[in-house]
């Protein structure tokens, strides 16, 4: 008699693997560029926000500039409609960082999109991504506190200067009191000059947080 054997295959190369709970295969795995300072007291990403926001924690999770391996992977959960891959990412993150957010966050918001831009694309890949980290963590997302005010261009069509020009009071806070006195963790895809984060960051910290902490997926370590 013949059995079958359920696989699915990796992200990356496309070979199969028997581990339902496994989106790479081994070698895939072992290629990701991982960042050495995820959380740690002294890093690059925590270092941008000094002396414009008070942020506890910050991080991301991988490297991207230059890996090709990366890129395909952010290509394809923001262009490619691959949601699946955006929350299996994050549960990986919650994998790597279970202990620490389960002793230091309460709540996880992810970046938002714009109405208009969610609307066209029909997913907001931050959020899914938060809803990866949650299911591993057990940490509740709130999606609908933070909001896009106003429609920004991307951040990528755009230089370096101007971003941070461009989301400028980019963000509102709807019903404030759902966050008073909460440990955020603030979520986004990927980081490169932090304007992004920045703005949102500012808006949460004017509305009487207990702590803000930053975490991203990857880093184009440009900071």
């Amino acid at each position: 008699m013949n059995i079958s054997v359920f696989t699915h295959t990796c992200y990356s190369c496309n070979k199969r693997i028997l581990d339902s709970k496994d989106i790479f295969c081994i070698e895939c795995f072992g290629y990701l560029p991982k960042t050495p300072f995820s959380f740690s007291d002294n890093n690059i990403i925590k270092d941008k926000f000094k002396g414009i926001i008070s942020v506890i924690m910050a991080g991301s999770y991988l490297y991207y500039n230059k890996n090709e391996q990366v890129k395909e992977l952010l290509n394809q959960i923001k262009y490619e409609n691959n949601t699946q891959l955006a929350t299996d990412l994050g549960k990986l993150m919650g994998k790597e960082y279970l202990e620490i957010l389960k002793n230091e966050i309460d709540v996880i918001i992810p970046i938002p999109l714009h109405t208009e831009k969610y609307q066209l694309r029909g997913y907001n890949q931050a959020e899914l991504i938060a809803n990866g980290l949650s299911e591993v963590t057990g940490i509740p997302v709130m999606n609908h506190v933070l909001k896009r005010g106003k429609n920004t261009i991307s951040q990528t069509k755009i230089s370096r200067e101007n971003r941070f020009q461009n989301v400028n009071n980019a963000f509102v806070i709807q019903h404030p009191e759902k966050i008073t006195q909460k440990r955020i963790l603030l979520l986004d895809d990927v980081i490169t000059t932090g304007a992004t984060l920045e703005s949102a960051g500012l808006k949460l910290v004017e509305n009487k947080i207990k702590s803000l902490s930053i975490l991203t997926l990857a880093t184009a370590f440009e900071l």
